[in-house]
């Protein structure tokens, strides 16, 4: 804005300049180019008050010459702005000289002139200020956004070192039980197995009595440890296993389903992720597909897991995202991974993770419709 401003101011001199006259004399053109080079140097490189009073000395010496010049003094007005308090004593300047190049009729056609250059430059100024404040805020919300998502980040990676911990207290846990429990009951049964050897011609009761023993006792250390083995199992059953559910059990119409063999290292967090996308998915077939086949596939490599859904129903040209596909793309997004979503053809669901967390990594902005 203040560059078409003074692009306005310097049209206006130039007009002022060839109006009713031929040729321009050397002079003329000398005075206008160095007043086009001084303010880009003041506007752009050079700016000091050094470089705004060298500018109004150029203004003055060229109304020595013409007259006309004396409407270039309108450029000063951005920098008069600057200092309020001074304000009075800078527009003294622009109008004093007034009186000794122009006439009466041309000091109040100047007058208004510089007026309304004045109110122009109050409302570009004005609207500096409310771009410095926006261009402030939106700085200051991206900063907040970004230390918010480095706090998430860091929220969800001390949750996964918890859940770490936690696996490895327990792995202490049951290796401490095995060995004071199982581990001490089978050294005692092994003991006991070596004296029954020994005696096993010398005194066959004894031996028989040790023996029968020894099997007693080495039946309940098998029902212990059967017991421990099924501690160990999840009592809610998770990940795949409730993917497959989730399919088996959608009769509205044709299923497949089709996943890899090993399904390592994909966390509880992703399968949380995946299982309420596919959840959802199918919930939207049931209730606006009418589909007459659904397709499921669950693809994986050392860096991604993707899931595919696909179904052959109405599908969706303009894309509703009240269907749930909001939150699918929120989950997906927390989660550092892309979503991408077709109903032009039926209606085809892409969802890739990301198995190893990158902070701003190659699906940060990957969401798409």
């Amino acid at each position: 804005m203040f560059y078409i401003y003074r692009v306005l101011i310097f049209g206006l001199v130039g007009y002022l300049l060839t109006a009713g006259k031929g040729a321009l004399s050397s002079l003329e053109v000398v005075c206008f180019l160095s007043l086009v080079i001084f303010d880009v140097l003041k506007t752009r490189y050079i700016r000091t008050k050094l470089m705004v009073q060298a500018e109004w000395g150029l203004v003055l010496i060229a109304c020595f010459d013409r007259s006309v010049f004396i409407a270039a003094w309108a450029l000063l007005l951005t920098d008069s702005l600057k200092s309020m308090k001074r304000l009075p004593l800078h527009l003294a300047f622009l109008t004093v000289p007034a009186l000794f190049f122009l006439n009466m009729q041309q000091i109040f056609l100047y007058l208004l002139y510089l007026a309304v250059c004045l109110y122009l430059t109050v409302l570009m100024n004005r609207l500096q200020m409310a771009e410095d404040r926006f261009r402030k805020v939106t700085d200051e919300e991206r900063h907040y956004i970004y230390e918010l998502e480095k706090s998430r980040l860091l929220l969800q990676k001390q949750a996964e070192e918890n859940i770490h911990l936690t696996e490895l207290k327990e792995r202490n846990r049951i290796a401490r039980e095995l060995h004071d429990t199982v581990g001490h009951r089978i050294a005692g049964l092994y003991l006991q197995l070596q004296a029954a050897y020994k005696i096993r011609t010398k005194n066959p009761k004894k031996f028989e009595e040790l023996v029968t023993q020894t099997i007693a006792e080495l039946s309940g250390t098998l029902i212990m440890v059967h017991d421990t083995a099924h501690d160990l199992v999840p009592k809610s059953k998770t990940g795949l296993e409730v993917i497959r559910e989730l399919v088996d059990s959608f009769n509205y119409c044709e299923m497949s389903f089709a996943y890899p063999q090993h399904m390592e290292g994909v966390s509880a967090a992703q399968w949380q992720v995946l299982e309420a996308n596919v959840r959802e998915a199918l919930t939207n077939v049931f209730k606006h597909s009418g589909a007459t086949k659904v397709t499921v596939e669950l693809t994986k490599n050392l860096r991604f897991i993707r899931l595919f859904i696909h179904d052959n129903g109405n599908g969706a040209p303009v894309l509703n995202h009240h269907l749930g596909l909001s939150g699918m793309q929120e989950r997906v997004k927390n989660m550092g991974g892309s979503l991408t979503i077709d109903g032009r053809s039926g209606f085809t669901i892409v969802c890739v993770l990301p198995l190893i967390r990158e902070e701003g990594g190659l699906f940060a902005t990957a969401h798409r419709g």
